[in-house]
């Protein structure tokens, strides 16, 4: 416990005189009532149990329970009208729950550094980590946005201790997670910032008293399913509290003046086709597995092939750190090879299963239901029509496929761009026209949404009817030599549902018809039984069809 005198309520404590003052007056306090007063508040807001205080005040010597239940006594009676700062939590212990303010200096006189202990160390952020510390400098209001999974949290946590030296006040979390009500947000806010009263007395004013000349870093996590009134508590902090630091996360920026926005990206990962095994142990995703396994203590192959299978896992995942952690975890059970092998039926496995996260992050599938449950219905719908594509879309593909009288035209283009803002579609703008996809998981949750009693038949009709279009455009134009590679994902997936028991045999028909499309590319083997998208006998009847056209 450092020296610095400290103050709460009414009382003024300085600890290098071991002197309690209340409203100015000397108070006469028992050493071993003073003993405990300096121990719970080195420990502000946390619960001190019994055996420590204990141990701390009377050093080694036997003592009864009630000892100290009576010098708690005298400590709340000399405490007068301040006594209910010290809180009594049954079977667990006693808590200081007034804030430890420095009323004469105006700066708190106890350092508090309240955040989650680290389990493991951050892998693949130390770039992010440099922008985010230089964006600090000059910006009090940085949201990280991203998908679900990302480590948006984990990064937010990292760079509230990087800046700790900076902010010698406190640097502490607001964790929204749990809060269901806007009203609430207030006293998550209070709480995290020291401010615990007994009275119920908390509003913005007096949050802003007590940190109007403190230097903080604070981190307020997970604001997206309460952003209006998150958005207005932190413009209220950020201009009346000049020497505050606030790192928002969230699935949206907050979109407020002064904010800046930084999307995390996944962890990269190597090239399909990379065989140097060292440069691909470079990459961050690669880098992240392997630590993962060696935490299960399971050996780690280095050859080639397996590097080639963790490159193929890693890319399935978008290199999202929650999907890599929880796949590394079934490699006990399966081994590199089977996790791989069974990568695409195992999506639905890997929806679950990590008990050492928030709530919400501790499965996949809690951490999509979380995004998919904030979304307005037109939004819901949108979402569960773009499952439907196997690769990247554009907006025009997205508006054939989904449009209808309940959902126009306007009303997707909107959807896409605020499920683009919520970290759901991932755009890629580095063409002369934007495409838009659905990272591998969300689109596999998706599907597995659209069986929960969504018709998605109109859906994948319309997808079929769409790419069948596109190939008899190419046909009747002549022109193989269109750039529609970027097709054949969702053609195939057209053809195969097309052939399904509810697929429709015409469409099917219309799309493996397109033989001078398959066969400029040599992959007129799509088109054969062998592949088992098609049928046996579907193909003959095609060609037949399409020779009597």
């Amino acid at each position: 416990m450092s020296d610095q005198p400290f103050s709460f309520g009414h009382c003024d404590v300085s600890p290098g005189r071991r002197e309690l003052k209340r409203d100015g007056k000397v108070i006469s306090l028992g050493s071993r009532c003073f003993d405990i007063l300096l121990t719970l508040a080195s420990k502000p807001g946390q619960i001190v149990s019994k055996d420590e205080l204990i141990t701390r005040v009377w050093q080694g010597r036997i003592v009864e329970e009630n000892s100290l239940e009576s010098q708690m006594s005298r400590l709340r009676q000399a405490l007068g009208s301040d006594r209910k700062a010290i809180r009594t939590v049954a079977g667990r212990g006693y808590q200081l729950v007034a804030d430890t303010s420095g009323l004469p200096a105006g700066e708190s006189a106890i350092r508090v550094v309240d955040l989650p202990a680290r389990r493991s160390r951050l892998i693949g952020r130390d770039s992010d980590l440099r922008e985010l510390e230089e964006m600090a400098a000059t910006c009090r209001l940085i949201t990280l946005t991203g998908a679900g999974g990302v480590g948006k949290t984990s990064l937010a946590i990292e760079l509230a201790r990087r800046l700790a030296a900076r902010f010698p006040d406190r640097v502490c979390i607001a964790e929204l997670a749990p809060v269901t009500q806007a009203e609430f947000v207030l006293a998550t806010v209070a709480s995290a910032l020291g401010l615990v009263t007994t009275d119920g007395d908390i509003s913005v004013e007096r949050i802003i008293f007590l940190n109007q000349s403190k230097r903080v870093v604070l981190v307020l996590d997970n604001c997206e399913h309460l952003i209006e009134a998150s958005a207005a508590i932190v413009d209220v902090l950020l201009r009346t509290c000049p020497f505050l630091q606030i790192i928002a996360t969230g699935r949206e920026p907050l979109r407020i003046g002064a904010e800046q926005v930084y999307r995390v990206a996944p962890l990269d990962v190597p090239d399909a086709e990379n065989d140097d095994v060292a440069d691909v142990m470079s990459y961050s995703a690669i880098e992240l597995f392997e630590a993962r396994l060696c935490h299960g203590q399971i050996p780690s192959a280095m050859d080639p092939r397996s590097v080639a299978l963790k490159i193929q896992i890693c890319r399935r995942l978008d290199g999202i750190p929650l999907a890599i952690e929880l796949a590394a975890a079934r490699v006990e059970v399966f081994g590199v090879v089977g996790v791989a092998e069974r990568l695409g039926s195992m999506f639905e496995g890997l929806l679950g299963g990590n008990r050492s996260g928030l709530p919400r992050q501790q499965t996949l599938s809690a951490t999509l239901d979380w995004s998919y449950g904030l979304l307005p219905a037109e939004e819901r719908a949108v979402l569960l029509g773009l499952s439907v594509f196997a690769g990247e879309f554009s907006l025009e593909s997205a508006i054939a496929v989904i449009s209808s009288a309940e959902l126009p035209s306007d009303c997707v283009i909107d959807s896409i761009i605020n499920l683009v803002y919520k970290s759901l579609v991932v755009p890629n703008t580095a063409g002369l026209e934007a495409k838009y996809r659905l990272p591998e998981m969300t689109r596999v949750y998706a599907r597995r949404k659209s069986t929960e009693g969504t018709d998605m038949e109109c859906f994948l009709k319309r997808h079929a009817r769409y790419f069948c279009h596109r190939l008899q455009a190419i046909d009747a134009k002549g022109d193989f030599d269109l750039p529609i590679d970027a097709l054949l994902d969702d053609v195939r997936a057209a053809i195969q549902w097309s052939f399904s028991e509810n697929g429709d045999v015409t469409l099917g028909t219309g799309l493996t018809a397109a033989l001078p499309c398959w066969m400029k590319r040599l992959l007129i083997e799509e088109c054969q039984p062998s592949v088992g998208l098609v049928p046996p006998n579907t193909l003959g009847r095609a060609t037949e069809e399409t020779r009597a056209a």
